[in-house]
């Protein structure tokens, strides 16, 4: 059991926005983001405070003081858009006609005007009186690739909003960064050096917010020529010089007890872990604090519902918040007011656990390092009213990590000390550099592809080609060219897609590639529609995870959306429209719950012809097809199959001779990297889709180049 110190922070008697006193590393960033304007430069600036410290604040406090600033607030996901849209309603002063947009698809609809394209609408809401824009990434990489849609549109329209952007909007803010893949952290560095290569008559301020800075995502940025202006560097030297403008030490995150438990994470059995302890939990805190409230945190849905049903069974008031659960507002609320929420990552941000919400003790598994200190900052950010009951959090990490901490940890200890020994306890993950030097410029290459029909003048064409070779050559340190044919190989394979989004995989809005390329790129995922559930009922979610927990037939979309009507009416276009951005592997309706004894296996039956694809290249194909030794499954697999021939539906996949474990242990690759059973002639192999099979590729070709 170790005892976590409460943090505490001085504030200054400083200027602040509101009439506040900051803390050093607010203003001090302010100052940086002063400086930055003053002397013309383009600078990243990363501000690692803790969680609860008022990172946001210090975010946005350049507004507050500069009336002719704009600023773009950019969020992993759409929860802590909305979030931090309301902290900014609520905190950032500004004048009666300027406003805070919020570009989210959901909110984009509710505003759309009669027959505004969705170009139109995102220029509208960047004009004049638009103070701050808050979006997530897909929109930037969007507008970075001329790929929202636009009808009709004259020569250089759609390069309008990114300049729009470019010349307006000056400060931009990335928040919760540790939650991109380096596949995201690249496609951000892009956007940072396009508009650094190509408006190099402004300056840029680009402020990044989290614990734990990426060293790859740093080279990136300093292969496009910017500076990074580390927060942290920069406080003790403005502390020691501060002293007479001291006022107060505050509490930020209280004091808390932690226990850590070791287990074998990979057996995917946490929740049979946690039914197990749960009296001892009970006797040792519940007793002692019977109103305390929880909070639950699992990766694995089937998990979390597995502990809520446990805790409901025993007379707990549950709620649940999870990827497979309805998110409106109003339920998700409530949800997290209950006695005991059981919830995945997707509370990760965007939730803030005070009021009536608050929760005393946490308990939750932790994968990596960034889970571990992420969700153990849920709970004890500010200070209570009443020191009771005792914040306590419970921790099920690798056995390793817990004989690590062990060994080297003091029972009463901070959480500088603790993030420390976390991050060096967690074996090294692998982290993808080949893949994003292998791929990283296609997206440039593609906005280049795009652009260059744009320039009616064959100077400002070769100008423009001629940056954006420099910045590609720059970038990723493999010759223009070299790049360049591989992007055309890949576009003419009709592979390249994933690459160019986001995501991923298909979730861009309308694209005009699909103009070029035809064929859909479907994800292994169902559509599903879930009997006998609380949520709502039409969901979208991994295959595997399907097969193995629920008894479900197959069905038509047809059939899925007439159920969707009689249902929801009100609902049906949205989802229809889903569906068609959205291609998966199927459509199912799920019966009932399998029990841990009645799971069935499955795997992907590879054709002879995919034979010269085993350990080679990406392809795209139709020669597989989803087969399981189970016989009722496999019967109803076998339909599925016929109905993938005739739709003629392909996939692009990266086949390996080896099995997933095998993969998994080798290449030291993410806990949670999709990866699936194959078979070719009855030999046990591996597969991975769309942008996982990209990065499987060249985790492998990497070894193969090291090998020759």
């Amino acid at each position: 059991m170790y005892h976590l110190r409460a943090e505490r922070a001085f504030t200054y008697d400083k200027p602040f926005m509101n009439e506040i006193n900051p803390y050093a590393h607010q203003y001090v960033q302010l100052e940086l983001i002063r400086k930055a304007f003053a002397e013309k430069k383009n600078v990243v600036i990363w501000n690692e405070a803790m969680t609860g410290a008022g990172k946001t604040l210090a975010n946005y406090s350049y507004l507050a003081e500069q009336k002719d600033v704009k600023a773009i607030g950019v969020y992993p996901v759409n929860e802590l858009v909305k979030d931090q849209f309301l902290s900014l309603e609520e905190n950032l002063p500004k004048d009666s006609f300027e406003e805070f947009v919020v570009w989210t698809s959901e909110e984009l609809n509710l505003i759309k005007e009669q027959c505004e394209t969705r170009l139109q609408q995102l220029k509208r809401l960047s004009g004049r009186f638009s103070k701050a824009i808050l979006t997530n990434p897909d929109y930037l990489t969007l507008i970075a690739q001329e790929r929202l849609f636009a009808p009709k549109l004259l020569r250089g329209d759609k390069h309008e909003l990114f300049h729009q952007l470019a010349v307006n909007y000056r400060l931009q803010i990335f928040d919760e960064f540790h939650l991109y893949s380096i596949t995201e952290m690249n496609l951000i560095a892009q956007w940072i050096a396009l508009l650094t290569s190509f408006y190099k008559e402004m300056s840029y301020v680009f402020v990044f917010s989290s614990a734990t800075p990426n060293e790859y995502f740093e080279q990136l940025i300093s292969n496009a020529g910017l500076e990074i202006w580390k927060v942290k560097d920069e406080i003790d030297k403005w502390e020691s010089e501060q002293k007479d403008t001291k006022i107060a030490e505050r509490i930020f995150l209280e004091p808390l007890r932690l226990q850590l438990i070791g287990t074998s994470l990979a057996q995917w059995n946490t929740s049979e872990k946690l039914k197990d302890y749960w009296e001892t939990f009970e006797h040792n805190y519940l007793v002692h604090f019977p109103d305390a409230k929880g909070l639950i945190v699992f990766d694995s849905i089937y998990e979390a519902e597995e502990v809520a049903r446990f805790l409901k069974s025993k007379g707990y008031d549950v709620g649940e918040v999870h990827g497979l659960s309805e998110r409106e507002q109003g339920k998700s609320r409530a949800a997290l007011g209950k006695q005991i929420t059981v919830a995945t990552a997707t509370i990760e941000v965007g939730v803030d656990f005070k009021d009536d919400i608050h929760k005393d003790y946490i308990i939750f598994e932790a994968r990596n390092p960034g889970s571990f200190m992420q969700r153990l900052g849920r709970i004890g950010r500010g200070k209570r009213k009443k020191p009771n009951p005792l914040l306590y959090a419970i921790a099920f990490v690798p056995e390793y990590v817990e004989e690590f901490i062990n060994n080297r940890a003091d029972q009463d200890l901070d959480r500088s000390t603790l993030k420390s020994l976390v991050i060096s306890g967690y074996d090294k993950t692998e982290n993808f550099s080949n893949f994003i030097e292998k791929t990283g410029g296609m997206m440039l290459l593609h906005s280049e592809y795009f652009y260059a029909s744009q320039f009616l003048d064959e100077s400002e064409k070769l100008d423009y080609q001629t940056k954006m070779k420099k910045l590609i050559e720059n970038m990723y340190h493999i010759a223009y060219e070299e790049q360049r044919q591989r992007y055309r190989t890949w576009r003419n394979d009709k592979l390249i897609e994933p690459l160019l989004s986001f995501r991923g995989q298909n979730m861009l809005e309308s694209l005009e590639f699909k103009e070029l390329d035809r064929e859909e790129t479907f994800y292994p995922d169902l559509w599903f529609w879930e009997e006998n559930t609380d949520h709502f009922p039409l969901k979208k979610y991994d295959y595997s995870y399907i097969f193995r927990n629920y008894h479900f037939y197959f069905v038509t979309k047809e059939e899925l959306l007439e159920r969707l009507k009689k249902y929801d009416q009100s609902k049906l276009m949205q989802y229809e429209n889903q569906m068609k951005r959205y291609p998966a592997l199927g459509y199912a309706v799920l019966t009932k719950r399998r029990d841990r004894a009645d799971r069935v296996s499955f795997y992907w039956d590879l054709s002879f012809r995919i034979r010269s694809h085993i350990d080679g290249e990406v392809t795209r194909t139709a020669n597989m097809q989803l087969a399981s030794e189970d016989p009722s499954l496999n019967l109803q697999l076998q339909r599925l199959n016929r109905q993938w021939k005739a739709e003629k539906k392909s996939w692009i996949i990266y086949v390996s001779s080896e099995e997933p474990y095998q993969l998994q242990r080798r290449y030291k690759l993410p806990p949670m990297f999709r990866i699936y059973q194959a078979r070719y002639r009855n030999r046990k192999m591996s597969v991975s889709f769309n942008i996982d099979a990209f990065k499987l590729w060249s985790v492998c070709e990497r070894i193969r180049s090291d090998v020759i």
